[in-house]
């Protein structure tokens, strides 16, 4: 009641539960705001409950035409008003079974937590632990074009959208860290403030469909253009307690939580598949191991703090905390930057629910395994040891989203433990994501022979214009 009557005092009449579907993209139903009781109009007593049509969401045959009722709920996430419409981001399920993507990250952020809190508890420590997410969102802006550098002068025009872009959104409550040129030609960043792991998707979400409104003729596809850079969709990634857990600290015990913590982000790189799969799509393959991209598989964190932890087995004040020179290499799909996680591997179009969701699931794995081993006496040489062991492991070999789409049923059982999914969740969402890559394969294939239709039209008009100005010149003469 208390969201409606703000909306309501805003001038606001209408609704939306938005959900975050499968296929990376939203669904929702604008509601009026009022409802007419003994003749009169009033606010509607719950707008936290709602209902739609299951039978076209893709949910990899958990809905179908004959179980096609789906419950929407709020849950109390911030909401905000675009387009004149009260947007409340929520979760779906239909039979107990969850079809939107939402729902998996908050599971995966509470499962994150849980395994986080019982490191600190080991460590002597107590305290709430929460997930911190911001988003770098990549973009082509056709007919803009800027010269391919980082920070190279705006194009004409430029910075004006983005200022109204960054106005839009602080309108929504939605900050805007920075924006810049990127390495393509014609391609451009916008990076959001780091803020709750769940509010950040809903943010990126956001700003993605902003960014289109206000600049037009955005391209959040990964690899638009053969011989230029790829576009990603880079996750910054902590934990928070009362301090960053990831942040860097002269305090020499404040140090040995942070190793541990980077310990058991190194391990996560044995969880690939997990990894590789949030952010895999076919368009996806096409970006990667390309120019300024990651490469396609999961490679060990490089960070020199994390290297004599794993030689020494334990941390003193004289440990000076400093990050090879090749961890902004952008080779690099998983690496700690300054006080974070940079997870680059996804693309600009991947979902960032399904991305965080797969990263927080990997992690939750890994200090699980990690607080298993950890026992009291030698907390950090049992750390120490575990990073060893994950390093040493021999590196799988890159797989294709299609694989990966198989691959995660592997997991099953990881991830219902973790009570991130349910196994008939998991085993659908994987028939959804192969559905999508052969469409997505096709719709690439029909390009791709549309456009080499073209060339040999355009080609062979050149030829005949070319054979009759010969003739008509030698006519002439």
């Amino acid at each position: 009641q208390g969201v409606a009557k703000w909306a309501a005092d805003m001038g606001i009449t209408c609704f939306c539960r938005r959900i975050a579907a499968w296929d990376g993209e939203t669904a929702g139903k604008r509601e009026c705001l009022f409802e007419v009781k003994e003749g009169l109009p009033a606010l509607k007593t719950d707008i936290c409950r709602g209902e739609l049509d299951g039978a076209s969401l893709p949910t990899g045959g958990l809905c179908d035409v004959t179980h096609a009722f789906v419950e929407v709920k709020w849950q109390g996430a911030l909401p905000f008003v675009k387009d004149g419409c009260l947007v409340l981001p929520s979760v779906a399920e239909t039979e107990g079974y969850a079809v939107d993507e939402r729902t998996f990250l908050l599971r995966s952020c509470v499962a994150v937590k849980k395994q986080a809190e019982r490191i600190l508890s080991i460590l002597g420590e107590n305290a709430q632990v929460t997930c911190i997410a911001g988003f770098e969102q990549e973009y082509y802006l056709q007919k803009k074009a800027c010269d391919g550098r980082h920070y190279c002068k705006r194009p004409e025009g430029v910075a004006a959208l983005w200022r109204l872009t960054e106005q839009k959104l602080a309108e929504m409550g939605i900050a805007v860290q920075s924006q810049h040129c990127e390495g393509g030609k014609s391609q451009y960043e916008l990076v959001l403030q780091p803020m709750l792991m769940p509010e950040a998707c809903d943010a990126n979400v956001t700003a993605n469909q902003v960014l289109q409104e206000v600049l037009g003729q955005c391209d959040f596809s990964e690899k638009p253009y053969i011989n230029d850079c790829g576009s990603g969709k880079h996750n910054n990634w902590s934990l928070q307690t009362e301090r960053n857990l990831l942040g860097k600290t002269s305090d020499a015990r404040q140090q040995a939580v942070r190793a541990v913590f980077i310990a058991a982000a190194a391990m996560a790189a044995q969880y690939a598949d997990l990894l590789c799969f949030g952010g895999a799509s076919f368009a996806n393959d096409l970006r990667l191991g390309e120019m300024e991209a990651p490469c396609r598989g999961i490679t060990p964190l490089r960070e020199e703090g994390l290297q004599r932890f794993l030689k020494e087995g334990k941390l003193g004040e004289d440990i000076v905390w400093k990050q090879y020179p090749q961890c902004r290499d952008r080779t690099a799909a998983l690496a700690v930057v300054g006080d974070r996680l940079e997870f680059r591997l996804p693309g600009a179009n991947c979902s960032p629910y399904r991305s965080g969701t797969f990263f927080n699931a990997a992690m939750a794995a890994a200090l699980r395994q990690l607080a298993d081993r950890l026992n009291a006496k030698d907390v950090y040489r049992e750390a120490s040891c575990a990073a060893k062991q994950a390093f040493e492991q021999k590196m799988q070999p890159p797989y294709s989203a299609e694989q990966y789409a198989t691959r995660i049923t592997n997991y099953a059982d990881l991830l219902s433990e973790l009570a991130v999914f349910r196994k008939e969740e998991l085993y659908a969402l994987s028939r959804a994501h192969l559905n999508f890559y052969r469409k997505d394969k096709q719709l690439f294939e029909r390009k791709v022979v549309l456009a080499a239709e073209d060339f040999l039209k355009t080609k062979n008009q050149l030829r005949k214009a070319a054979r009759t100005d010969f003739w008509r010149r030698r006519k002439e003469v």
